[in-house]
């Protein structure tokens, strides 16, 4: 099988709660590159009395950001998801785990869908850079909590 290619063309990017699953928002407009991580482990070296032993440690994932439109009027689904997240307040009262997902562009047929890419992630920062010209917009920090997953498109 070749290798299929995919971008952010077209995708369909979707952020929901964790704990209200059905309770979507679509980014309709994001902003450059997204960047999710498989993990990376330490590597721990111990000297003993033949040389040494060396393993890896507990499995950490980055944290990264992405930017989006600013929304003047403060209706904007994802962004005011985005604001509750960051803090714990809403769907996001109890468990402030977001969940994001990316279906690309790249559907096999007319009833399948897209490869899906997932992950979890906490928000760190909400800031509105606002410009003189121009799109203003947000950028928001986050750390990634688990692996991605990722299901081939149908």
């Amino acid at each position: 099988m070749a290798i299929e290619k995919v971008n952010l063309a077209d995708a369909t990017i979707s952020i929901n709660a964790k704990s209200n699953a059905a309770a979507v928002e679509v980014i309709t407009c994001l902003v450059g590159e997204l960047s999710f991580s498989k993990g990376e482990r330490e590597f721990v070296t111990e000297a003993c009395h033949t040389g040494e032993s060396t393993g890896t440690g507990i499995k950490r994932y980055p944290e990264g950001e992405f930017t989006i439109i600013f929304d003047s009027s403060n209706t904007y689904g994802a962004q005011v998801m985005l604001e509750a997240a960051l803090n714990h307040t809403g769907d996001f009262a109890n468990d402030n785990t977001l969940e994001f997902e990316i279906e690309f562009n790249n559907k096999k047929t007319e009833l399948g869908s897209g490869a899906l890419m997932k992950t979890e992630m906490l928000i760190g920062s909400f800031t509105a850079n606002i410009t003189a010209q121009g799109d203003s917009k947000i950028t928001c920090r986050y750390k990634q909590m688990t692996d991605y997953t990722l299901t081939a498109a149908a």
